[in-house]
Order: structure tokens, then sequence, then C-alpha cells
């Protein structure tokens, strides 16, 4: 599968655009809001505003997250406002602890916003190189710093009043927010937007000391019950389809866990991104034919649910077709009418369907068709001689090819005294040959192949849930799928052919 090209994405802009109070979505913990009690700090004599809260029954958890294209955001909820009267922030540092290799016990980088209380502030992403486990093992290694700009022009730090009041008093908000990019490459892609992590919350007293988590941590008594604190695992996106978590949920609707929501074949971004397509519709343009089928997908992807019915490979993929148009080249033959056991090549008695097609004669057989009659005994008209012109035996009035024996070649270019058309001697719909519909046969009585008039009355259910039958048409091996709004177009075209040839006469 072609990976999606999103570095237009992935430059920071010079300015962090908050998330709406309705964006942002709530940590979890064993798929419940990820709480913390109030007035549970380790060190009792703490500021309340350092005092992490969060409330299960209430709907407010102690922490939630975002991400955009561009930035990685945190929520801590607090239990009294974190701001002073003459400066961004109290003294103090909120820090979410981020785990990424699948050891609770321990954790491998932190965020932490510090603040000295006297106007000096800033987030710093550390990593844990050496893990003790316990409340004094801050990170030692600085990986990226940045200075809070008071006049917002790079904001990285956001105070709020929240929505709640688990402790009688208002709770407050304080926003981290960090380019994610600089996540990626400050870690040597260890931490990574594909990769599912955890997180934790935790708040320190001083800022000197922002790696250390001192006074209070969310959903646990202090950092030697850390394996407990940690959220559910989230990801910026996780199944590596090129689109962000909250674009799946909120503006897609896509799953963001599942790279190939409509299993077509496509992962979801090329869909959104690259080809405009419907990555919640395996048919874009309800013509039959799946969108990876027309776009060339041979193998599934990684994430294609092959059972689910909507993926089939296509069997030649230079050859593609416009998956949100059901007649790619104009010329009023739509791609299941081209592709008839919608396979995505040219079989035998299909036509291209990037290419123009003419019907020189007005028969309904159109040219490149004909061309294939290898028995061409007699007129232009009257391909295989039998006296029925091809226009009287050309198709159905859907517009297949009849092919009344099911021997495999079209009426018009199967004569009765070879291996077709109804007759006592060949292989065709007779009463002692193989291919027709009889008692003795291929074609008998038990629905495997046809009936007692070589008419193929076998239904199948088409990979995207399109009944289509089979009679007397010929398909390739296989039944077309053509859904009923698709159906009508080629009854009209045969129609208006019947209208020339009485306008002609």
């Amino acid at each position: 599968m072609r990976t999606i090209s999103v570095l237009a994405l992935l430059a920071p802009t010079s300015a962090f655009a908050w998330p709406a109070s309705g964006d942002w979505e709530g940590l979890e913990s064993s798929g419940n809001p990820y709480v913390d009690p109030a007035d549970d700090m380790v060190e009792f004599n703490a500021p309340a505003y350092l005092d992490l809260v969060g409330d299960s029954t209430a709907t407010a958890p102690a922490g939630l997250w975002y991400v955009d294209t561009t930035a990685l955001y945190f929520r801590l909820r607090l239990d009294a406002d974190p701001s002073d009267s003459d400066h961004f922030a109290s003294e103090g540092a909120w820090v979410v602890l981020i785990d990424n290799d699948g050891d609770t016990s321990s954790y491998e980088y932190s965020i932490a916003y510090a603040s000295d209380g006297a106007g000096e502030g800033s987030i710093k992403v550390f990593s844990n190189a050496t893990k003790t486990g316990d409340a004094d093992d801050p990170a030692e290694n600085i990986l990226w710093s940045t200075d809070y700009d008071p006049t917002g022009a790079t904001a990285t730090a956001e105070i709020s009043l929240g929505d709640s009041s688990i402790s009688l008093n208002d709770d407050y908000f304080i926003d981290l927010t960090i380019p994610w990019a600089m996540l990626e490459t400050e870690t040597a892609l260890a931490f990574s937007r594909n990769a599912y992590f955890q997180v934790a919350l935790a708040t320190a007293e001083e800022a000197d000391n922002a790696a250390a988590v001192d006074v209070d941590l969310a959903e646990a008594a202090d950092m030697d019950e850390l394996s407990g604190a940690w959220s559910d695992a989230i990801a910026i996106d996780g199944d590596s389809d090129g689109l962000f978590y909250f674009q799946e949920v909120d503006e897609y609707g896509t799953d963001p866990d599942d790279a190939d929501s409509d299993d077509d074949g496509l992962s979801d971004g090329d869909e959104l991104l690259v080809y405009g397509t419907d990555p919640l519709q395996c048919d874009s343009d309800g013509d039959g034919l799946p969108d990876g089928l027309e776009l060339g997908v041979a193998e599934p992807g990684y994430d294609t649910d092959t059972a689910a019915g909507c993926f089939r490979a296509d069997a030649d993929s230079a050859s593609t077709t416009n998956p949100l148009a059901e007649d790619t080249e104009g010329d009023a033959r739509p791609e299941w009418l081209e592709d008839v056991n919608g396979n995505g090549q040219v079989d035998d008695w299909e036509s291209d369907p990037n290419i123009f097609d003419v019907d020189s004669d007005g028969d309904s057989i159109v040219d490149f068709i004909e061309e294939q009659c290898e028995e061409a005994a007699g007129t232009e008209t009257d391909q295989d001689g039998d006296g029925t012109p091809d226009a009287a035996e050309a198709t159905d009035g859907d517009g297949f090819l009849l092919d009344s024996d099911g021997d495999g070649l079209p009426d018009f270019c199967d004569s009765v005294d070879g291996s077709g058309d109804n007759d006592d001697n060949g292989g065709g719909g007779d009463d002692t040959g193989g291919g027709g519909g009889n008692s003795d046969g291929g074609g008998d009585d038990t629905g495997i192949g046809g009936d007692d008039t070589g008419v193929n009355t076998q239904g199948i259910e088409s990979v995207c849930g399109l009944p289509f039958v089979c009679e007397g048409r010929l398909t390739g091996g296989s039944c077309s799928s053509v859904n009923a709004v698709a159906g009508y177009i080629p009854a009209l075209l045969a129609l208006l052919v019947v209208f020339r040839r009485r306008e002609d006469d």
C-alpha cells in the first residue's frame, strides 16, 4: 500500500490554536474516566493548585488530551487556580509522564510546565534514562525546552476556569502543548505518532525540580504505585493511515484503530487525501466495482478485512478506472458493463473501460467486442452467418451480451453448425451435450450451472452485497455485480438504440 505524504502537515506553526472546550477527550483508565480524589497529595502542605482532581461520577476526568496536525495537547484538572495576581502561574510544575515501552513500572518521557512563581516559566521535555521507580526519580535529560511567552504569540500553556467543583471549590485547568513532530525528532522516533502510548498525570512543588513527581500522582498514592496510574493507551495516528485521531473521530467518522474502515483495500488516508473516495463506502460511485479494484489494488492492505466482502483483487493493476464515476471514458458504457466479471482486467468479450467505444453498425455491440469474434463467417451485420442479424441476438435489456447456450461464446458469434446456438449436435443447450441445461450434461437440475433451458439461473451475492442473477448473459465465468441504480442506465441506452433504428428506417 502506498504511504501517504503528509510532510506539509508536520511543520510547527508559529502559534498554537487551543482546542475548543468540546474538542478535548477525557483520558480513561480501564475504560472509565481517569480520576483522582482531592486532598491526596504526598506533600500535605503543598498548595491546592498542585492537587489533581477528577471525578468519575461527575464525568469530570482528571486529564484530557487532543491532537491536531501540528501539536499534542494535555489538560490537567486542578483543585485551585494555579495563576497568581502578578504572573501567569504560581510556583510549581504540572507534569505528563509518558510510557511507550509497555513497562508500566517506569516512564520514558515527561512533559512539564514549570513556573518559578516570579514570571519565569517554560515547557520542558525530559527523557528518563535511569529509572528508580520512586518519588525521587527525576528524569535526567532535557530533550527540548521553550520559554512561556506572556504575549501568547507562541503560548505553550494556558489556564482557564474548569467545569467542575469536585471539592466544593471551583476547579481549574492548566493546558500544556508541544509540537508532536518535535517529540518524534528529539526521541529519534522512539516516540512515534503511529505508536500507542500511555500517560500519567502528576505535579511537582518546585520549578527547578520539575522532572521529580513529589506532590500528586493521579490514580495512585505515589510513584511506588506508578504501574496503576496509567491511562488507557492513546495514539496520534495509531492505525498509520495518515489521519490523526481526532480527524477520524470528529471529522470523517472513520475508525481511528482501523486503517481501512470500509475494507476495500485502500487506506482511509488514501481515500480522503489522495483519491477523494468515501472511506466508509467500498464503492463510492455505486457502479458495483469496489474502489480498490478500480484503483488497481492487487493485494489487500494490512488492515483490510477480506472476510467483510468489499475487497476484490485487481488482476491488472496497470489499468485503473475512476472510482467516482461509473463511466470513466464517457462513452455511455459504465464500468460494470465493460468489466462484466469484475476482475479489473480486459478479458474476452469485454471492452476496455479506458477506451471510448464506438458501435459503427448500430447493433448494440461495440466494435471492440465485434473484433474479437473469430467466427466471422458471415457479414458485418451477421458475424456468425446464422441468418439472424447481430442486432437481434446481441444483448439483453441491460446491455449484456447474450450467451443462450452457456458455451462462453456470445450468440452473435456462435453459429448453429458449430458448438452453439441451442442445436441438437453441439455443446450448447440441448438434450445430449455437456454445456447446456439438461439432465445429463454440465448444466442440469441441481442448480450448479443452469436449468433445462440452458439459462444460468444461479443467483449470487456480489462482494459488496448487491444481488445479481446471471440469466443467459455472458459474464466471463462469474456473475457480475450491478446495483439497482446502475442497472437502469444500459436499459435506457438500449431504448435509444431501438429509437435510432426506427428513425433510420
